[in-house]
Protein backbone atom coordinates (compact mmCIF):
# COMPACT_ATOMS: atom_id res chain seq x y z
CA UNK A 1 0.00 0.00 0.00
CA UNK A 2 2.06 3.16 -1.40
CA UNK A 3 0.74 6.19 0.44
CA UNK A 4 1.09 9.30 -1.61
CA UNK A 5 0.16 13.00 0.43
CA UNK A 6 -1.36 10.56 2.98
CA UNK A 7 -4.26 8.52 0.64
CA UNK A 8 -3.56 5.31 -0.59
CA UNK A 9 -4.96 4.06 -4.38
CA UNK A 10 -7.74 2.09 -1.65
CA UNK A 11 -8.95 5.44 -0.15
CA UNK A 12 -9.27 6.98 -3.66
CA UNK A 13 -11.48 4.06 -4.73
CA UNK A 14 -13.47 4.16 -1.64
CA UNK A 15 -14.31 7.81 -2.24
CA UNK A 16 -15.77 6.81 -5.70
CA UNK A 17 -17.55 3.91 -3.97
CA UNK A 18 -19.68 6.76 -1.89
CA UNK A 19 -23.15 6.60 -2.77
CA UNK A 20 -23.97 10.19 -4.68
CA UNK A 21 -27.79 9.88 -2.95
CA UNK A 22 -25.82 10.09 0.30
CA UNK A 23 -24.82 13.31 -1.15
CA UNK A 24 -27.66 15.14 -2.88
CA UNK A 25 -31.15 14.36 -2.81
CA UNK A 26 -32.46 12.40 -5.60
CA UNK A 27 -35.98 12.00 -7.40
CA UNK A 28 -37.46 8.93 -8.19
CA UNK A 29 -36.29 9.23 -11.75
CA UNK A 30 -32.79 9.54 -10.68
CA UNK A 31 -32.65 13.33 -11.44
CA UNK A 32 -32.03 16.36 -8.57
CA UNK A 33 -31.80 20.18 -8.71
CA UNK A 34 -28.14 21.12 -10.34
CA UNK A 35 -25.48 22.46 -7.57
CA UNK A 36 -24.15 24.29 -10.14
CA UNK A 37 -26.85 26.86 -11.48
CA UNK A 38 -30.60 27.45 -10.76
CA UNK A 39 -33.14 24.55 -12.06
CA UNK A 40 -36.85 25.20 -12.43
CA UNK A 41 -36.62 21.69 -13.20
CA UNK A 42 -34.01 19.34 -11.81
CA UNK A 43 -31.58 18.68 -14.67
CA UNK A 44 -28.83 16.66 -12.98
CA UNK A 45 -28.96 13.07 -13.18
CA UNK A 46 -27.41 10.21 -11.05
CA UNK A 47 -26.05 7.20 -12.82
CA UNK A 48 -26.64 5.05 -9.79
CA UNK A 49 -24.57 2.20 -11.93
CA UNK A 50 -21.51 3.81 -12.22
CA UNK A 51 -21.87 6.36 -9.60
CA UNK A 52 -21.73 9.12 -11.49
CA UNK A 53 -23.43 11.94 -12.38
CA UNK A 54 -24.24 15.08 -15.39
CA UNK A 55 -26.00 17.92 -15.27
CA UNK A 56 -27.91 18.27 -19.04
CA UNK A 57 -28.49 22.25 -18.50
CA UNK A 58 -24.74 23.36 -17.76
CA UNK A 59 -22.97 20.39 -18.61
CA UNK A 60 -21.00 19.83 -15.68
CA UNK A 61 -20.35 16.21 -14.35
CA UNK A 62 -18.33 13.37 -12.76
CA UNK A 63 -18.01 11.39 -10.02
CA UNK A 64 -18.10 11.84 -6.13
CA UNK A 65 -14.93 13.10 -5.77
CA UNK A 66 -15.20 15.77 -8.51
CA UNK A 67 -18.69 16.96 -6.79
CA UNK A 68 -17.02 17.94 -3.31
CA UNK A 69 -14.44 19.47 -5.36
CA UNK A 70 -16.53 21.96 -7.03
CA UNK A 71 -18.77 22.10 -4.16
CA UNK A 72 -16.90 22.24 -0.79
CA UNK A 73 -13.78 23.95 -2.59
CA UNK A 74 -11.78 20.79 -1.41
CA UNK A 75 -8.65 20.23 -3.20
CA UNK A 76 -8.32 16.36 -4.63
CA UNK A 77 -6.58 15.33 -1.33
CA UNK A 78 -8.98 16.59 1.11
CA UNK A 79 -12.18 15.78 -0.92
CA UNK A 80 -10.68 12.05 -0.67
CA UNK A 81 -10.18 12.31 2.80
CA UNK A 82 -13.65 14.06 3.48
CA UNK A 83 -15.42 11.31 1.66
CA UNK A 84 -13.93 8.57 3.16
CA UNK A 85 -14.19 9.75 6.72
CA UNK A 86 -18.15 10.52 5.95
Amino acid sequence: MVKKQGITLQDIQAAKDVPLETLIQINAGGFASCLFHKDKTPSLKVYKQTNRWHCFSCGEGSDTIDLIIKTQKMSFVEAVKFLIHK
